[in-house]
Order: structure tokens, then C-alpha cells, then sequence
């Protein structure tokens, strides 16, 4: 599947890296998608942050990001593109909150 992002929107592909579990039970469970009840785990997955790599840039992007940047963007503000965990993130292009230098 191509996806391409329109108007001030990005795609982006997620690190993997991007949830960290204190069991590598829970992370295996979460990214088989299954259901877990939520006092079972609490605490035991922890949202370390949003970054990821932009693969589409729609046209009316204006802050000089650019394919193959990474980015930090909000914690609640992107959009999943499918069910699994490390699916493709639609985010508004407001949203991003900052450029990752390679550093």
C-alpha cells in the first residue's frame, strides 16, 4: 500500500523503539494485539516518546520539514494507519514539535 499525505499533513513511520515495557511479556502481548485489562498492567508500559521518520509530506507543508526527516510530535495528536502498534501515524503538521538532528 502507497499512502500520500494532502494538505498540511505528514506520514510518519514510527521508531520502534518507541514503547518501552518493563515486561517483555507485555510487549510481545501488545503487539500481537491483544486485549489486556488495564489494572493487569498498569505501569508496565511506559510511553517513552512520539518520534518517527516522515515518509509523505502533503502539499501545503510550509515549515520546511522534508521526507526522511525525523521528527517529535504530540503524544494524542496523530492518527494510526491500521491496528498494529507500529502502524503508519497521519499528524497534522502543527502537531510536530520539533526536528531530531542526526547528531
Amino acid at each position: 500500500m502507497k499512502l500520500r499525505a494532502f494538505g498540511r499533513k505528514v506520514i510518519v513511520k514510527p521508531d520502534p523503539d518507541e514503547f518501552v515495557s518493563h515486561s517483555p511479556e507485555i510487549t510481545r502481548i501488545l503487539k500481537e494485539g491483544k486485549i489486556i485489562i488495564p489494572d493487569a498492567y498498569q505501569g508496565a508500559l511506559k510511553k517513552v516518546s512520539c518520534t518517527g521518520i516522515i515518509i509523505s509530506l502533503g502539499s501545503e507543508c510550509r515549515y520546511g520539514l522534508k521526507e526522511g526527516d525525523r521528527i517529535l510530535y504530540g503524544r494524542f495528536s496523530y492518527e494510526r494507519v491500521g491496528e498494529e502498534l507500529d502502524s503508519l501515524r497521519i499528524v497534522r503538521e502543527e502537531d510536530v514539535h520539533g526536528l531530531i538532528d542526526a547528531d
